[in-house]
């Protein structure tokens, strides 16, 4: 079967607090709000910019990066739900 450790994790560590009205929609909205910055991601890692230009080039898309750690080469967005659930 499937390893779903990962999808359970983020289902209860994210999912159960986000206002969504199930894991399905939970995790569509995760999907569509990661077609943005990964478009941006893959346009800088074709322009070889290191993590602190990817941060930059995601804030200048109109992305809020909350934070990133060098250390692990990951960039944080932030993302609030409204009170319908969506975000």
């Amino acid at each position: 079967g499937r390893d779903l450790r990962f999808e359970n994790h983020e289902w209860h560590a994210h999912g159960l607090c986000s206002g969504s009205a199930s894991a399905e929609d939970f995790f569509t909205q995760v999907c569509d709000l990661s077609d943005a910055p990964l478009r941006v991601i893959a346009g800088a890692r074709a322009a070889d910019m290191d993590l602190v230009d990817t941060a930059d080039a995601l804030q200048r898309a109109g992305l809020c990066v909350w934070t990133y750690d060098s250390s692990n080469q990951q960039v944080e967005l932030s993302a609030c739900a409204g009170h319908d659930g969506h975000w």
